[in-house]
């Protein structure tokens, strides 16, 4: 890219007349310059050591001493924002096609694309500190990381679970939706936590629970198979995606390895989620004994599904487990399933979409009651006091919850002398 053209681009003022023309590309960590680059100093103290290695351009927005003066040197007002204007550049002039994912569709993604012209990108990978602070939060650190994946990789697509790349964009960024009806057949029975099924002619069995089918289905059929737009995929090699999965849980709430309990928590922050895993439990774990918790400061959508139980009174879920739990307000909130478990996940998501004849006279519908905690650091006590095969657990996410779940453990442990 031309000295004047670069320039231009982020807004700059070339202060010198440097004996350069062009730059063959763009750096924002000093580990990463090479010779001819335009070096984008966050940290000044980084300069010499950007020139030394033999960068053609330097762009600063705090005071600096020209080293050299045969580099480029160019001043702006703000870091940040020149590298968001020159990763929009990139995006247009590269015709680079922006994809925004919500979280779940995403690590779904991530396991089962594999096209080298694909970049996945969704969070920053470390400090870029500068010495006066102007860089100081993570959506000034994701466009820095960006602009560096973007030179490295030279993608065709990014694929992001971040709404604040998606909107760098100027052309309309590319979504995926939840199908109605999954592009898959099922095949019983399968364990609680995994899906098997058949997709095309191929058989699959992946360490998914089936409740996350409709975002599997998005990504394949909308994202993947776009006709004229296709990206290779392959689901044969699907490894468990740690968030996505429950956690096993010991009588004294401390975390086991997966399937060496019968007691596993499920953690989310989506009302959705969770009420779309209380529908597949009510339907495919009939045996087990379900517990729920929810946050007592409720957000508006989540106030619409659950309503307060008085915290006086005897609780027909809970009255039969320790009395500690009758000091928890509890709320209830009512659920529709299909008592057969002939339904499929994407059906019981959507309670609008019902069979006929026989699969509409399986339908049942629970009032259920969640008990109210204030803070996530009583959970490790709830979940120690309570009965259950399968807890769900609104408001925290499961990295969150393992956090908390080993803190308690920490403070639990007894110390030897």
């Amino acid at each position: 890219m031309r000295v004047l053209e670069a320039s231009e681009i982020i807004c700059g003022e070339l202060i010198n007349t440097p004996a350069i023309g062009s730059f063959e590309g763009f750096a924002t960590k000093v580990e990463d310059v090479k010779r001819g680059v335009l070096f984008f100093a966050l940290d000044s103290d980084d300069i010499d050591t950007a020139l030394e290695k033999g960068a053609f351009g330097v762009v600063f927005d705090s005071s600096t001493q020209m080293r050299n003066v045969e580099i480029a040197w160019i001043k702006v007002d703000n870091i940040q924002s020149c590298i968001s204007r020159l990763v929009r550049y990139l995006l247009i002039s590269k015709k680079i096609e922006i994809i925004l994912l919500d979280e779940i569709q995403y690590a779904i993604a991530k396991q089962i694309i594999r096209a080298k012209e694909v970049l996945f990108f969704d969070e920053y990978k470390g400090g870029f500190i500068s010495a006066n602070n102007s860089i100081n939060n993570s959506m000034r650190f994701s466009v820095c990381e960006l602009l560096d994946e973007i030179v490295q990789q030279n993608p065709t697509k990014i694929i992001t679970s971040l709404e604040g790349i998606a909107d760098l964009s100027i052309e309309e960024y590319t979504t995926c939706v939840n199908p109605q009806h999954l592009p898959f057949d099922i095949i019983t029975p399968h364990q609680i936590f995994e899906s098997k099924f058949y997709h095309k002619i191929s058989a699959y069995q992946i360490p998914l629970p089936a409740v996350f089918l409709p975002e599997l289905a998005a990504v394949v059929e909308q994202l993947c198979l776009r006709e004229g737009e296709e990206i290779a995929f392959d689901m044969s090699d699907f490894a468990p995606i740690e968030k996505l999965l429950p956690i096993a849980l010991s009588p004294e709430a401390r975390i086991l390895p997966l399937g060496k309990s019968n007691k596993v928590v499920i953690s989310t922050n989506s009302v959705d989620i969770f009420l779309r895993y209380v529908r597949y439990l009510k339907e495919n774990a009939r045996y087990g004994e379900l517990a729920f918790f929810v946050p007592r400061i409720l957000d508006d959508k989540s106030k619409e599904v659950f309503t307060p139980i008085p915290c006086e009174g005897d609780s027909s879920e809970y009255g039969g487990e320790s009395s500690a739990l009758q000091s928890y307000c509890k709320v209830g909130f009512c659920v529709e399933y299909d008592r057969g478990g002939a339904r499929s996940e994407v059906a019981s998501e959507n309670p609008q979409i019902e069979g006929s004849g026989e699969n509409k006279q399986n339908n049942a519908s629970d009032k259920l009651e969640a008990i109210c905690y204030d803070s996530s650091n009583e959970l490790p006590k709830l979940l120690k006091l309570s009965r259950f095969n399968f807890a769900l657990v609104l408001g925290i996410s499961t990295e969150g919850l393992i956090f908390v779940l080993n803190e308690a453990s920490k403070d639990t442990s007894p110390v030897l002398f």
